[in-house]
């Protein structure tokens, strides 16, 4: 199955460290902390339960799961002047278009970044382009399950457990952050998982003993890179 390309970005998210990564050894995917799913995107054809503690995270894959190609395919454009609340779509669909407004956020905009209204019809940001390929990729997730659920309640499955949480030094920018999670606790919850456990952090990270994965460059704007981060892993 060929990798998917996202179907939202996330603040974070894994989508380019991803491939990285161990291939998952199970036909279940699990991600506890799932926000735009990186990590199952190069797995579409697994099993794959998505878990997220933000509410508008899990109401944009719902609507994702339920919609068809035509629900992404008639959903609009932002008029000049115009903003996610004047649309006349259901709520996860004002988040999927919010998401788009400006990339890579910890949460859906409200109305169109500078970078987007350099393109037209919206270019990489929301627009009939990105329209197009979600409603192209949607078949291949019809299958995928989604829950609003903290990390803590996770049923202790046989599965292959892709573990992002908001990272313990750099994680302050989430609706759910790295202040409410217990990482003593997070560590002990992650050793005891069945199946293949991947879990990820950054270089400051020491809940476990994490061991360097790959540096990913950072992006600032358009074209200037910022400081490479380097991506953690254990086991």
């Amino acid at each position: 199955m060929t990798k998917l390309l996202p179907f939202f970005t996330f603040y974070g998210g894994k989508n380019r460290a991803a491939r990285h990564y161990p291939e998952p050894a199970r036909d279940l995917i699990v991600e506890p902390f799932a926000g735009s799913a990186g990590y199952s995107l190069n797995y579409p054809d697994r099993q794959v339960l998505l878990r997220d503690a933000d509410p508008v995270i899990v109401a944009t894959w719902q609507y994702l799961l339920g919609a068809s190609a035509a629900d992404i395919l008639g959903l609009p454009d932002l008029q000049p002047g115009q903003t996610t609340d004047d649309l006349d779509v259901p709520p996860g669909a004002r988040h999927l278009i919010g998401w788009w407004l400006n990339k890579g956020s910890a949460t859906p905009k409200r109305k169109p970044s500078t970078f987007m209204l350099r393109y037209p019809q919206g270019g990489p940001y929301w627009g009939p382009g990105i329209r197009a390929r979600i409603a192209r990729q949607l078949p291949c997730i019809w299958h995928w399950r989604v829950e609003c659920a903290s990390w803590e309640s996770a049923p202790d499955l046989d599965a292959c457990w892709f573990i992002d949480p908001p990272y313990q030094r750099a994680g302050k920018h989430y609706r759910h952050d790295s202040d409410g999670i217990d990482y003593r606790k997070l560590a002990e919850w992650t050793r005891t998982r069945r199946g293949q456990v991947i879990a990820c952090e950054a270089d400051a990270a020491d809940w476990l003993p994490f061991r360097p994965l790959v540096a990913i460059d950072g992006m600032e704007g358009r074209q200037k890179k910022t400081r490479a981060r380097m991506e953690m892993i254990w086991p």
